[in-house]
This record gives structure tokens, sequence and C-alpha cells, in this order.
């Protein structure tokens, strides 16, 4: 049949095995004595299947419901060196979705240069978790891009993930960052309109009170080592063979070392350090955006090492003391330990476990056996003692229970007793 264009033949011959190496075209002519040449122009091999690696990479979003907005502006500031006590924070504006944006984690182990810092993605930030086991991930979001993004991409830009800090430094300081792009635009869409792009903005201000929107000009200070801009097109360039090259461009094809979602990225870079006056007034953002449609994700992360700070200080968690239980009473009571092996019964009364009826009398045989005499002061201790009856307290009782008793162990310097919980 002459003139068979675009024809696809499949085949599921191949499934569970490794795709790796070297494929080749083999075409058999079972006509040859009828006259008829057949001349193959040009093929292709589509090969479709999963990565069988599970990615270390862990990411914690804004919307975590123990997340904290203003730890996570603290935390933008602290990748950028700043001290906790070095500046006051007069206001924090969020842009784009909570779900799209966070911390990440675990980040060396996953192949990327970075372990542990802030991400920013078009998508959602759960998506970025490795393997790269898809070309396209996409979140829409329908939500606007921002303004600055513009600028730096050329196109109207939608999706936009990223944090926007107004702040006064207490000190003179410098500020710098260490960050990466990353994106599923790559290598497809390099040098179309879907020009991705991610930057970090900063600019002074006149008072605390200002809107950078307000006649001043913030400069983007992500950039790569020869001064291009975090963006699709900026990163990498299309070649004369069909492929994509660029020199601070890092290709992740699917499956790849680098176990994160995106197809390719920038090169690890990092910003010249900017200095900052004590009591001037200064606004900092640093987003991510998809550019002329809100599909292909994109990410921007910016580093923590070397900051003092984790991205587990993204939670506002505050450890209350636990209450004591109603009708609680101290006594007294004289603890010999040089004794307490010829004792049938140790100086307190053992947790009572409905589950078990022989335990208390195990606990007592084995505290027995493992507490050697020696020879101490006698000393007179206090520890809080309750009506055992009050079924819906005795968790908590047990925990407070049995750290008072601990400490009396360790004041004792008793090293080798140990209670069996």
């Amino acid at each position: 049949q002459p003139n068979i264009n675009n024809f696809t033949f499949n085949t599921n011959q191949f499934w569970d095995e490794n795709a790796s190496g070297t494929w080749t075209l083999q075409a058999l002519d079972t006509g040859v004595a009828d006259g008829q040449a057949t001349t193959i122009n040009d093929w292709q091999i589509s090969i479709y299947g999963t990565c069988d690696v599970v990615s270390p990479l862990q990411v914690t979003s804004l919307a975590n419901p123990f997340a904290s907005l203003n730890n996570f502006a603290s935390l933008a500031l602290s990748a950028g060196g700043l001290g906790p006590a070095s500046y006051v924070i007069n206001n924090v504006n969020q842009v784009g979705d909570s779900s799209s944006m966070g911390v990440f984690s675990n980040g060396a182990a996953s192949g990327l240069p970075l372990d542990q810092g802030l991400l920013f993605t078009s998508g959602k930030l759960v998506d970025a978790i490795g393997p790269n086991d898809k070309p396209n991930t996409s979140t829409n979001w329908s939500d606007p891009g921002h303004p600055l993004l513009d600028d730096l991409t050329g196109q109207a830009t939608l999706d936009a993930s990223g944090l926007e800090i107004y702040f006064t430094p207490t000190e003179d300081v410098t500020i710098s960052y260490d960050f990466l792009f990353g994106s599923e635009e790559f290598d497809e869409w390099v040098g179309s309109m879907f020009n991705d792009g991610a930057g970090i903005f900063i600019t002074a201000l006149k008072s605390p009170n200002d809107d950078y929107q307000n006649g001043f000009t913030p400069v983007n200070i992500a950039q790569t080592f020869n001064g291009a801009d975090l963006a699709i097109n900026e990163l990498a360039t299309n070649t004369q063979n069909g492929g994509v090259f660029g020199k601070y461009y890092d290709p992740n094809p699917c499956c790849g070392d680098m176990n994160w979602e995106y197809d390719g990225s920038s090169l690890l870079s990092h910003s010249n350090p900017i200095p900052l006056k004590a009591g001037a007034n200064y606004y900092i953002g640093m987003m991510v955006a998809d550019a002329s449609d809100g599909i292909y994700d994109s990410a921007l992360a910016i580093g923590l090492d070397g900051s003092g700070a984790k991205s587990g200080d993204l939670f506002n968690i505050v450890t209350k003391p636990f209450p004591l239980p109603t009708g609680s009473k101290p006594f007294s009571f004289e603890f010999r330990p040089a004794d307490f092996s010829s004792q049938k019964t140790p100086p307190f009364k053992p947790l009572p476990t409905p589950k078990d009826k022989d335990l208390p009398q195990r606990q007592r045989e084995n505290q027995i056996e493992r507490i050697s005499p020696v020879t101490i002061q006698p000393q007179v201790a206090e520890v809080d003692a309750w009506d055992w009856s009050d079924v819906g307290n005795t968790n908590r009782r047990e925990s407070q229970y049995q750290e008072q008793v601990d400490a009396l162990f360790e004041d004792f310097d008793l090293r080798e007793v140990s209670l069996k919980r």
C-alpha cells in the first residue's frame, strides 16, 4: 500500500521490561519477488510505563491547619540570611492558593541541590514530589498572575504562587538567596509563548505602610550566573537538530535523577548579597507563575540550607502544660533504694490495667529483679497520687505518674533502672 503516513503499530510484548537501552527497527519485505520496493523515511517510538523509584521528597503546604503565614514569612527572610531578631515584619501578602506553596525537606536524598527550603508552584505543592513520571503535570487554578512576572516573562501570567513581605531591618544586614527553578514546560515548549517564569524581587520603600506599586520598581535578584532570568526561554533554546540546550539548564527526563516532577530546571544559583540599612523599609516578593495559560506546572525552590532555620518552623504549635485530673493530692514517702530489692512491693502503687490482671505483678517482679542494692542517703520526695477510679483520665495519669517516678530514679542516679511500660 503506497504513501502510508503516520501509521501506528502497538504492542504489549515488552510489558514489565526495562525500557533503557538501544531500540532498533527491523523491517522484513516478504514480497521480494513482487517487484514492489518500499522505503521507510522516518520513524519514532513512544514508550509508556511507570517509574519504579519512590521519591523521599517531603512537602508541607500552607494549607496545613498548623501552618502559619507569619512563620512562612519568617522562613523566607531566614532563607535570605536574616536572623529573627534583625527585622520587624510590617505586612505579609500571600499570592495564590495555600495548596500551591509551602516547605520541602529531603531534597538532597531526592537528587536536588537543595536539601530543605520554601517551595512555590503554579500547581499543587504535593505534585512536586517525584519521580518525574509525567511530561505535563498540571493544575489550572484559574487564578491571576502577577505584574512583576508579566514583565519578566513578556506574557500575561496566571496561577501565580508566592509571598510578598514588607519589613524593616533593626540592624544593618545583607540578604541573598539560593534558588532553583523547575518546569513541565521543558523541553517541548521551549521557544514558545508558554514562557513560565519565577523571580525574587526587592525594593526600598519610603515608609512601613508603603505599597511597592506606589511608584517603586522592584529589582529581580533571582538570576543565573550569566544574568539570565528564571524563565523557560531565558534558560534554554532549541537547537538545529531539534534538541534543547542551555548553559544553565539541567534536563530531567521521565524517571530522571532529580526525583521531583519537573522535566527540567535551572542550575542552582545564588543571588549577589544586597545590603539593607537598619530602620529603612523594604519590599521583597518571591513567586512563580504560568505564562499564557494555566497548565504545565512550574516551581521556585528557595533553600534554607545553612540558615539555621528548618522547614518544620512553618508550624505554629504551642505546647501547653498537661492539666492535672480533678481530685489530685500529694503525699510523701521515704524512698530507700538499698532496701528496695528485699521489699515485696515497690514504694509506689503500680498502674492498673483492665486488660491484663497479672501485669502489675509482673511489673513489680521486673523492677525488683533489675534494681541492684546501692548505698544512698535516704531522701523524701513528693509525687502526685490520684483517685484511680476515674477511668477517663487513666492515660494522662499514667503518663505523668511515670514521668515523676522516672525523675526520682534520675535523682538517685540509678542508670541501670528502667520502668517497663
